[in-house]
Order: structure tokens, then C-alpha cells, then sequence
């Protein structure tokens, strides 16, 4: 990113959206309410429920439907068989356009310029990512190093 760049982020009221590059909804989509009830009820097989939505008539791929349970699934990403988790996934909470640049613009705003929903956002960051703290910390210190320069 360039210089000129990093200094109109840094002084814009607000995070500029870029136009929107994927489709809201995807084939999965009418799928994950059921989806959903099943996790919660405990089948946390990816292999099972492929097959028990194939016989609903979904027509994509595995892959899709293990993009959307890997959200859902609680801690660190490893190969092999997940443990059934004790507490049922949480929803993705309705979110802003997180996008790599919305994400590190929220990052460079001070948390006296961000509304509730950003702000909150910013914090169900942190604490889903611990590492998200060091990054938070870094990308502070170097705004502090921008904002000083002429």
C-alpha cells in the first residue's frame, strides 16, 4: 500500500467499502437453518451431513459445506477428526464488511471514533484470535509512528 494511501485511510471519517465481490447467498445457503439445527443437536460430521442435505437436494461440493462448519467450529484449526464440541457454536454474529481493508482499518481508528457495532466487532476479534492482540498492538504503535511523521 502506499504512502498516499495509508494517509487518506488514516484521515477518512469513515472505512471506505469497496463494491461488493462475492454473492450474498451461495448454493449452501438454503441449507444452513438446517444445517445449524443438526450442529447444535450434536452431528458435527461433515461426511453426514453432506449426504443428509444431498438427499434435500443440494447439488455443490463438500468443500463448500466444510468452508461453512470450519467457521463454526470452536478452537484451532488440525487435521483429522474434530471432538464433538460440549457447547453448540455460536451464530456468526451479523458483521460489517470484513474485507482485509475494513478489518485493518478498524484497527488504525482509535475506539473514540468507532461506533458500537465496529467496536464491537474490533473486540469479538481479539478474543476469538489472541493473536489478534499483538497484531492490534503493532498496528497502534505504528499509527502513532505515522501520525508523528511531517
Amino acid at each position: 500500500m502506499g504512502q498516499n494511501t495509508i494517509r487518506r485511510l488514516l484521515q477518512a471519517e469513515s472505512c471506505p467499502v469497496p463494491a461488493q465481490r462475492h454473492r450474498p447467498h451461495t448454493v449452501l445457503s438454503p441449507y444452513e437453518p438446517y444445517l445449524r439445527e443438526r450442529w447444535n443437536a450434536g452431528e458435527q460430521n461433515g461426511q453426514q451431513l453432506v449426504r443428509e442435505i444431498r438427499k434435500q437436494g443440494y447439488s455443490g461440493s463438500q468443500a463448500t459445506l466444510y468452508g461453512l462448519l470450519g467457521r463454526w467450529r470452536n478452537g484451532p484449526r488440525h487435521r483429522g477428526p474434530y471432538a464433538r464440541q460440549e457447547a453448540p457454536a455460536q451464530p456468526v454474529p451479523p458483521s460489517l464488511h470484513t474485507s482485509p481493508r475494513a478489518v485493518s482499518w478498524l484497527l488504525v481508528q482509535s475506539e473514540d471514533d468507532l461506533e458500537a457495532q465496529e467496536m464491537a466487532y474490533k473486540n469479538e476479534l481479539v478474543r476469538r484470535n489472541p493473536t489478534m492482540t499483538t497484531a492490534l498492538e503493532a498496528v497502534q504503535a505504528f499509527v502513532v509512528l505515522l501520525r508523528l511523521a511531517p
